[in-house]
């Protein structure tokens, strides 16, 4: 499960950085192309959203996945670690 979340949030942040880095050159190529006047100033604003929100994600993804990965190593090297601990000496 740990790979699947991780390669989902490399790839978030793949978009994320490609969206930022070709956001002026869109926006550039849209005006040339003489698109609406209303319409581009949206589409700039949540393209430019879009490649920002994606950062967060993909670094929130990728840290769930390390931890993910740490409880896994844990949980094999630990002989007796599927069995439900008591918690605070609870049922002793």
């Amino acid at each position: 499960m740990y790979r699947r979340t991780l390669r989902a949030g490399l790839i978030l942040g793949m978009i994320g950085v490609v969206t930022i880095i070709s956001a002026n050159q869109l926006q550039l190529i849209a005006m040339d192309s003489g698109a609406s006047q209303v319409l581009l100033p949206i589409f700039s604003a949540i393209y430019q959203l879009a490649g920002v929100g994606c950062l967060p994600f993909s670094a929130a993804l990728v840290s769930a996945s390390l931890v993910m990965r740490h409880v896994d190593a844990t949980r094999a090297s630990c002989p007796g670690s599927n069995e439900q601990q008591p918690i605070n000496g609870a049922g002793s």
